[in-house]
């Protein structure tokens, strides 16, 4: 991916996030839904569709069907991550389904029985039903499996976000409800830290970390598809009005800021701030014009 090692403790190692080779595929399904661009998916299936499923069928733990270990989206840890396995997951289906397009029906069925064995994998390894969450990770040392329950904001959303779980699911109620209450303590200035004890620019011990906009806005998503009212949008119209009263004066959003003043900290501007604020307006008009056609 970039900076991983190749060699740890003297062993050799895969050094990948494997959520970025999912991601790939999952966002080129996404285009299609939008293009229809028939000629485009022929073009890439063979060379990029096909091989990164193929590599993400063959990648995984023959016991738990889970993905093997890489490093996870903050690029801090390897493991199985709870976010990493669904969006294999998600990109698993999404292979399935460009299959079927293109009348691939082995692939197709192939890659839907994978993602079927990761999902309950998940389901099975990764859910801590007394906790109430999804834990952040598997690992494995000398003396065997080990369980990482650190909460981590992008658990639940993977869950979500990549349709391990429908959004009605007890489940991920539970899991988001426990999450946001642990990662938005002592944030005075309001968000959602990434994950407890978050030592990366951390401004303070009495908050689990800095508010980040991506996270806070991973949860107005998660309300938004949850949503059945008007009244229901109330607390997604909070998080919007947040976003934009810690926004620079020419709109910039940075990547974290001060959980006590709100200012600023890090990169500024940000990408991916910016496209996690447009992706969560767009599906925030979305349900509001379903809920004009009832």
């Amino acid at each position: 991916s970039s900076w991983h090692p190749w060699i740890q403790n003297g062993q050799f190692q895969l050094p990948i996030q494997e959520d970025e080779t999912a991601l790939v595929i999952y966002a080129l399904r996404e285009h299609y839904r939008r293009s229809h661009d028939l000629e485009f998916l022929e073009d890439m299936f063979n060379p990029l569709v096909e091989k990164a499923a193929n590599f993400m069928v063959r990648y995984r733990d023959p016991e738990t069907k889970l993905p093997e270990p890489s490093y996870d989206l903050w690029e801090r840890k390897r493991g199985v991550s709870t976010f990493t396995a669904s969006t294999v997951y998600g990109a698993l289906i999404a292979a399935s389904e460009l299959s079927g397009i293109l009348g691939k029906d082995s692939h197709e069925a192939n890659y839907k029985k994978a993602a079927e064995e990761v999902r309950e994998g998940i389901l099975k390894y990764l859910w801590d039903d007394k906790a109430g969450i999804f834990i952040n990770m598997l690992g494995k040392n000398e003396s065997g499996v080990t369980r990482d329950t650190t909460l981590d904001v992008s658990s639940a959303f993977g869950v979500f976000s990549f349709g391990v779980l429908p959004p009605d699911d007890e489940r991920l109620k539970r899991a988001f409800e426990n999450t946001v209450r642990v990662l938005s303590h002592g944030i005075s200035c309001g968000g959602i830290a990434r994950f407890q004890d978050d030592d990366y620019y951390r401004i303070d011990t009495v908050s689990p970390g800095n508010p980040w906009f991506i996270t806070t806005l991973w949860y107005a998503e998660y309300l938004i598809a949850r949503a059945k009212t008007e009244t229901d949008f109330v607390r997604v119209r909070d998080i919007f009005s947040w976003v934009v009263r810690h926004a620079q004066p020419s709109g910039a959003l940075s990547e974290q800021l001060n959980p006590q003043t709100g200012t600023q900290v890090c990169a500024a501007p940000l990408t991916w701030s910016h496209a996690t604020y447009v992706i969560a307006v767009l599906k925030y008009l979305d349900k509001v014009a379903e809920f004009a056609k009832k």
